[in-house]
């Protein structure tokens, strides 16, 4: 029996963006920007923004931000603690300081409040990031950057398809930018798409990251994004509806599936707002199961799950900050599978395991049937692995057991020693697949501690410790 993990997410590619990208290396040469031009114009019409401009990477469209805005050192720009690592990094490149600030945990968006209250004489920028479908409180934001006459940028990858009081996530700020790395809503394998309102501004934007743009005449950076990458991405916003359709289809699954189960929730999108649903994020109520319990039953079940990354602040080289509502969503909110791949089985599957890990404390019904059997035997052959299973007999008088090696066990000289014995004396019975070599043994033995396989090695132990048999189940 192999068992495939469910991802976390994984991106939905089809022949469409295969032909575009075929034709973007064979034709290349006499359009090299065509698929570039096709994306830009396309992103911007989506975000009802009227200019675009297409960049290699996040960190890329950031640090253009940057410095068309002229930052200069030791400025300061505000940003939330749950973001991407490439946003700080961004800052620090340009000279200025992050400012990390907490976030609404409704929303897990950058909180107006606490972001008031940073704002100093220094600050320059006010940069926003829409998290896992759920777009920022841009009225308050929008106000806030008018009254203070602070430039506004959002991070909007993660609300694509997302609305706020009717607008497009991405169309409120100065500047708004959508990463494409692996992943992300649409991707090209990485890059960016920059988006602007001000001509002036976005033409020096793309003075800064085109050598076609620069003439000469300033420090260029070469941020380009390639023909090929745009080729995969404009075929990803062709079918932009198909695949956030099937966002709020898995998250309909979700719903339905957890509807009513004490001590978790899917978080309902905020007053004013329409959620795309990009990620599935389980919140952990009190009276649910701790956080190491419920990851640690998941990945036993080959289910890709993690809590919500740790606030930025905590992270090498900044320093931490008090943001309570940023380091609970860090320790009781978890992102579940929500990639578009997805199928209705695979999410009774992962919601069955959830539903498995709270009976253990409420007593309610999980999995049932074969779901029920093959999360069954994982969490059986993971247990024996962990915790050990002997069996005792007696053999011509003599006390023995039938012991199964156990994780500990594994890599004992005693056990790698009988395993290559038996292996050499017994090629066809025992692990046909390893070489005989004491190495190859170490190897396989090695990741059999690690998996969860569909079998178990036992060994017979005599009353004096010995081990001197085998037996494959």
């Amino acid at each position: 029996m192999n068992i495939s993990p469910i991802p976390l997410c994984a991106d939905s590619l089809t022949h469409r963006e295969t032909e575009y990208a075929v034709d973007a290396v064979i034709n290349g040469h006499s359009r090299p920007y065509g698929y570039v031009n096709l994306l830009q114009r396309g992103m911007g019409n989506y975000a009802r923004q009227q200019y675009a401009l297409a960049v290699n990477s996040p960190h890329a469209a950031m640090h253009l931000v940057l410095l068309t805005l002229r930052i200069r050192p030791d400025e300061e720009v505000i940003l939330p603690e749950l973001a991407d690592e490439f946003a700080p990094a961004a800052i620090r490149h340009a000279g200025a300081k992050p400012i990390f600030c907490d976030v609404d945990p409704r929303s897990l968006c950058i909180s107006p409040e606490a972001a008031e209250k940073r704002l100093s004489e220094r600050t320059r920028v006010i940069i926003v990031t829409h998290m896992y479908g759920q777009p920022c409180d841009m009225d308050a934001f929008s106000a806030m950057a008018k009254k203070h006459n602070i430039p506004l940028v959002e991070i909007a990858a993660g609300g694509i398809g997302a609305m706020w009081m009717g607008k497009p996530a991405g169309s409120f700020g100065l500047f708004s930018l959508f990463g494409m790395c692996p992943g992300d809503p649409v991707t090209a394998g990485g890059g960016a798409v920059l988006l602007g309102f001000d001509k002036n501004l976005m033409e020096n934007a793309a003075k800064y990251a085109l050598r076609r743009e620069a003439g000469g005449s300033r420090l260029n950076f070469d941020y380009g994004m390639s023909n090929i990458q745009a080729a995969v991405a404009h075929g990803q916003m062709e079918r932009i509806s198909e695949l956030l359709a099937k966002k709020q289809e898995i998250h309909a699954w979700y719903k339905q599936e957890l509807e009513g189960l004490a001590g978790v929730s899917l978080p309902e999108a905020v007053t004013g707002s329409f959620h795309s649903r990009l990620m599935n994020v389980l919140r952990l109520e009190p009276g649910g199961p701790p956080p190491a319990r419920l990851l640690d039953r998941l990945k036993r079940a080959h289910i890709k799950a993690e809590l919500v990354p740790a606030p930025l602040s905590f992270r090498p080289p900044y320093t931490a900050q008090n943001n309570p509502a940023a380091l609970r969503a860090a320790s009781e909110s978890v992102l579940l599978p929500s990639g578009r791949n997805l199928t209705r089985e695979e999410v009774a599957y992962v919601c069955g395991v959830i539903k498995n890990t709270v009976r253990d404390i409420q007593g309610i019904p999980g999995l049932t049937g074969r779901l029920k059997y093959r999360s069954d035997l994982i969490d059986r052959i993971t247990a024996i692995k962990q915790d050990g299973f002997k069996m005792p007999f007696t053999h011509e008088g003599k006390e023995c057991a039938l012991n199964a090696v156990t994780t500990a066990m594994a890599l004992e000289p005693q056990v790698l020693d009988l395993c290559v014995r038996l292996r050499e004396d017994n090629p066809h019975a025992l692990l046909t697949g390893v070489q005989s070599a004491r190495v190859d043994m170490e190897n396989f033995m090695r990741r059999y501690a690690k998996k969860s396989w569909n079998f178990l090695l036992f060994f017979v132990e005599d009353g004096d410790g010995g081990i001197w048999g085998h037996v494959k189940k």
